[in-house]
């Protein structure tokens, strides 16, 4: 045999091992990293994009109880941008210890969860949606109008001259005269004889009527079409994040593949190759996982302590219930992940066993 042909084979096949290795290595180290993200894939599908768990969190977090107080927080941080002079109205017609009861009046509590569950269910359709041109988020003030217009504006009217002192005669010729301007600019302070009081109703229920025309039917809180330059930042985030987390999937699967045939269709030589990324894999995730509560628990309370007391108490409140939802996500991420790591831990012990050894 030629020494020197048996030499360069012998180079050649250690150059092959080499780079046996360095692939097994390498393929390692992406199969872990892109199992971290895979493990919360399921997650991100069940609770992170459904509607469900928005709509439980508000819920569970008190929505339908403390809206009228955080509309009134929202009014006053944002300058009336939905109903504009609204909360002014209230607060010149009523005493500050009826305005959330009639703020909850005017937008009843079936009126608010209607609204709420149209606008998650339709956030998340518009999130994912590929169809250009879909309708966008709305809120529906018609059926409010609709209501205030009739009888239930003459309630609210009526509500003004409760538990009131009768107005003196320099009294009703204020409020008359306020009525007549269409502008009740100062607070109702007494109540109209009862000979006078459907008169004084009526002009009020005008005034009213006037006011509530200046609200429009919708209001539309996102774009249907984008400005001309303008990124769908959100709609595209969502999607760009659940498309990495389905290609982290097809990854592992890919990565798993591709160690086998490193590994020769060695069943001992795979399973001990996958055991490592799967156990280290699956402990960092559950670590990012809390870290990422920590984080974002952190991140809500440092940026609402840069906000004004109204936004500041409203962004908090919403913070929270992105923080439950958030949080069943990461719980449930961090199980997968620990699942995962149990698995990897499996995978390492029985191939260091004798069972797999006889099988093979």
């Amino acid at each position: 045999m030629n020494p020197a042909k048996n030499s360069s084979f012998t180079l050649i096949l250690t150059h092959v091992s080499w780079v046996r290795r360095a692939l097994r290595s390498i393929s390692a180290l992406l199969l872990m990293f892109s199992l971290i993200f895979a493990a919360a894939a399921i997650p991100a599908e069940q609770i992170l994009f459904q509607p469900q768990p928005y709509l439980s969190a508000l819920e569970s977090s008190g929505w339908y109880t403390q809206y009228p107080h955080l509309l009134m927080e929202l009014v006053h941080g944002w300058s009336g941008w939905l109903i504009p002079g609204l909360i002014p109205m209230i607060q010149t017609l009523f005493p500050p210890d009826q305005t959330q009861q009639i703020i909850r009046f005017i937008f009843p509590e079936s009126w608010v969860r209607e609204q709420t569950e149209q606008l998650v269910n339709h956030f998340w359709v518009l999130a994912f949606s590929s169809t250009p041109g879909e309708p966008p988020l709305t809120l529906n003030f018609l059926p409010v109008k609709t209501r205030l217009r009739g009888n239930d504006g003459r309630v609210l009217i009526q509500k003004a001259f409760q538990n009131l002192p009768t107005c003196t005669p320099q009294d009703l010729l204020t409020i008359a005269g306020f009525a007549l301007q269409g502008k009740p600019e100062s607070p109702i302070r007494c109540r109209p004889p009862a000979v006078l009081e459907p008169l004084v109703i009526s002009g009020l229920q005008s005034t009213l009527q006037a006011f509530i025309n200046q609200f429009p039917d919708e209001v539309a809180l996102t774009r249907a079409h984008p400005l001309q330059g303008e990124n769908p930042s959100i709609h595209g985030l969502f999607r760009s994040i659940r498309g990495f987390l389905r290609v982290s999937v097809v990854s592992v699967v890919l990565f798993l593949t591709f160690g086998f045939f490193l590994a020769r269709r060695n069943i001992t030589h795979w399973v001990e190759w996958a055991g490592f990324p799967f156990y280290v894999g699956g402990l960092l995730g559950a670590v990012l996982s809390g870290l990422a509560g920590a984080g974002l628990r952190w991140f809500i309370e440092v940026i609402a302590v840069w906000l004004p007391g109204s936004v500041q108490e409203v962004f908090l409140f919403f913070g929270g219930v992105i923080y439950r939802v958030m949080d069943q996500f990461l719980l449930r991420t961090a199980a997968a992940e620990i699942t995962c790591a149990l698995l990897g831990l499996a995978l390492i012990l029985i191939s260091r066993s004798r069972l797999i050894h006889q099988a093979q």
